[in-house]
């Protein structure tokens, strides 16, 4: 859940952007970028104060960019969260640098 609906402050489309991050970070590591907690306050507190682990054997073979990519899709400040428009910029510089 995006820190801005846990906040009651509205939906918007970053907060879309921040659960396809969610849904990246997981397709990579198998993980949630967040401690699940015992309850939903619990979950709530950990995705205010936690920030998401990008260390381990999973994220071994994980590009820095890639990493880079969901640590944007997941600030926590909406003024910062990547938007559309440079999230496709930054998976078409990756495509590239792959094909090269």
């Amino acid at each position: 859940m995006a820190p801005e609906i846990m906040e009651e402050v509205g939906y918007s489309k970053e907060v879309d952007i921040w659960s396809s991050g969610v849904v990246l970070y997981v397709l990579l590591s198998g993980n949630l970028p967040y401690k699940e907690g015992k309850d939903f306050h619990e979950r709530l507190r950990s995705i205010k104060k936690s920030n998401p682990n990008f260390k381990g054997g999973e994220w071994s073979q994980v590009s820095n960019s890639c990493k880079d990519l969901i640590k944007g899709m997941l600030n926590k400040d909406v003024k910062k969260r990547l938007t559309t428009k440079e999230i496709l910029g930054k998976i078409h510089v990756s495509i590239c640098k792959t094909c090269l």
